[in-house]
């Protein structure tokens, strides 16, 4: 059934707007309640899956892209069923434009262009290396966002993926015998089913040139009419026509659109690697241009991709406010999803004032937690509570205000009745801290102090024992006093090796990267003391329970990576790069959903871990 405007769907998603429509289905925007986060629905036409092919075809395109994780490429969240059995994905939304409307606004200047172009060839590069073509690479795929940085690109649809060494003469045509693609971008070699890794580098010329230009390469009154002259026609008096662009840039792009794959270049790699040299090199200077901020307001439809011949442009769509009306049947859903909505709006009133804070905001931000609070009675839920109260007790602090910062983190504390929860105790832990910041290491230490006894007197609190233990050796350590830091330092790590295996059920959740820090915390003060071999055997041990733990699961491929942060903060640069691939090889056992942030980061964390082993071999050199 077609989902309608402010209806909750599947019991997790609130419809917001209907962002594209194709031959297989539709592209929602909505918000996945549970997860507090914007999403992008796309759901099949119940019609359009009629055949086992037309299923298969659906599946395969979803497994290819959630093997992509990629800062330039839309991120697979997961797949579904909804109750007549009609299989949906979740995906990343990007509220941002499609190139399509930047051309159509304005000619982009070319070394925006070219910007633009080294962050497609990234993403497809990427993509690449990993088996899978695009094959429908035009401007209505290519998103731009404001941010992180102007003219940042997201990839999006790669619905006519292929895995690269299974394109043979089947996969030519569609099942209704259509040419797959979009003529206008099309290389010679892919209208005759003959897609190559040089067909999408030529797709990416067709694109930058229409930047360049504002005019697509070729143009005719039919597919037909664009086929013949794809295969046919030379495009040099249409590169001729770029008066106004460096004449290195012209080569380059002339290379692109050649007829033959093998006269392109023969990666995305390659293509970057010339624009780049033409960006810091060009004949001549053109005053680079950023896209107009009045654009950036809509929301760009994601484009669905049809069974048959893909030839139609979708426009973009503003997002729709949801309706306020429900029917009946889902009365009794709004209501519990009126609650869970309200308590995730305090959670963003949280984050909203850690951004006012940061920014050296903090009385508004104190205003912004003020009104969350005032609602968080209301609603009841007693952890956002503790989180508004303890960043408005942070707020206070950043202001001066530190008898009202102290106070209001002990509320925070009682919010929390059950002694030795985790919350509760990390809670008591950050007073203490407040405390410390203020000078008054008494006060911490007599905190740390009142809460240990209170755990003592609990049976399971291993985890909140665990990172009270390290907090509390820390501030003694910061306080001068090794020696009586490292005994609490080493009750951390004798517990810790409990807690790695899963010794209680009730600390699984948390443990293991607790277990990391006070891993770390030990050998720092081994180190202080003349201990350093203890302190490195604890490392190696805590590093051999995270490889050899039965448990891969995402809180270890977390703990994981918090080793390898660690090592890289401490030098340990070939230690940090092992711990990063093998956080990278347990993501690969993980859902989709899991895996795409651990795999983001830890390829990130990998690719610094290059540059800072290269700069310790520079100055050692030196």
């Amino acid at each position: 059934m077609k989902p309608e405007i402010g209806q909750i769907y599947q019991d997790r998603y609130l419809i917001r707007a209907e962002l594209g429509s194709g031959g297989m289905g539709t592209v929602y925007s909505a918000t996945q309640i549970d997860a507090g986060r914007d999403v992008a629905l796309k759901i099949l036409r119940a019609e359009s899956i009629h055949d086992d092919e037309s299923i298969a075809r659906f599946y395969r395109e979803f497994k290819l892209l959630s093997q992509l994780s990629h800062p330039h490429i839309m991120t697979l969240y997961g797949l579904a069923l909804d109750d007549d059995y009609i299989p949906f994905a979740i995906c990343e939304f990007i509220d941002g434009i499609s190139l399509r409307r930047v051309i159509l606004d304005k000619k982009v200047s070319w070394a925006a262009a070219a910007k633009i172009t080294i962050q497609i060839c990234q993403a497809v590069q990427y993509a690449h290396e990993r088996g899978i073509l695009h094959r429908d690479l035009k401007p209505e795929n290519v998103l731009i966002l404001p941010f992180p940085e102007p003219n940042y690109v997201k990839l999006i649809d790669f619905g006519l993926s292929r895995a690269v060494e299974y394109v043979d003469e089947s996969q030519k045509l569609t099942a209704t015998g259509f040419l797959v693609g979009s003529p206008q971008y099309m290389s010679p070699e892919q209208i005759t089913g003959k897609a190559t890794a040089q067909s999408d580098i030529y797709a990416i010329g067709c694109i930058l040139y229409e930047m360049l230009s504002g005019d697509a390469l070729f143009q005719a009154d039919s597919a037909t009419g664009l086929i013949y002259k794809q295969i046919n026609e030379d495009p040099t008096q249409q590169l001729k026509s770029l008066k106004a662009v460096p004449g290195s840039l012209r080569q380059l792009l002339d290379k692109m659109l050649r007829k033959k794959p093998e006269d392109r270049f023969q990666s995305c790699a390659e293509v970057i690697a010339a624009l780049e040299a033409v960006l810091s090199n060009p004949n001549s200077q053109t005053r680079e241009t950023s896209i107009s901020p009045k654009l950036l307001g809509g929301v760009a439809a994601l484009i669905i991709i049809a069974g048959g011949c893909i030839f139609n442009l979708f426009n973009n769509r503003s997002a729709v406010k949801p309706s306020s009306g429900l029917n009946g049947q889902n009365t009794g859903k709004a209501q519990r999803h009126l609650l869970i909505r309200s308590q995730m709006s305090l959670m963003e009133g949280v984050r909203q004032a850690q951004i006012l804070r940061q920014g050296f905001r903090g009385r508004d931000a104190a205003a912004i937690l003020k009104k969350a609070l005032q609602r968080s009675d209301v609603v009841e839920d007693v952890p956002a509570k503790n989180a508004v109260l303890k960043e408005l007790a942070y707020c206070y602090s950043t202001n001066g205000q530190n008898d009202l910062a102290i106070e209001t983190m002990q509320s925070a504390i009682d919010a929390l009745p059950e002694r030795g929860a985790p919350l509760r105790i990390g809670s008591a832990s950050e007073l203490a801290m407040l405390w410390q910041k203020m000078g008054k290491i008494d006060k911490a230490k007599q905190v740390y102090k009142q809460y240990i006894k209170e755990l003592d007197a609990v049976p399971n609190a291993q985890a909140s024992n665990l990172f009270i233990y390290t907090d509390y050796s820390r501030l003694l350590f910061e306080d001068h006093k090794p020696n009586e830091a490292y005994v609490w330092a080493k009750k951390a790590v004798l517990l810790a090796a409990h807690c790695v295996h899963g010794w209680s059920p009730t600390v699984s959740d948390r443990a293991t990267n607790n277990g990391v820090a006070a891993a770390w915390n030990y050998y720092d003060i081994c180190k202080a003391i003349g201990k350093t071999v203890e302190g490195q055997k604890q490392l190696d041990a805590t590093a051999h329970d995270l490889k050899s733990t039965a448990a891969r699961d995402a809180y270890t491929a977390v703990a994981i990576t918090a080793f390898g942060d660690a090592a890289a903060q401490h030098g340990f640069y070939d230690q940090a790069k092992s711990m990063y691939e093998l956080a990278l090889n347990d993501s690969a056992k993980l859902s989709a959903l899991e895996a795409a942030p651990i795999r983001s980061r830890c390829n990130s964390d990998l690719s610094r871990m290059q540059t800072l082993r290269q700069n310790a071999k520079t100055d050692q050199t030196q």
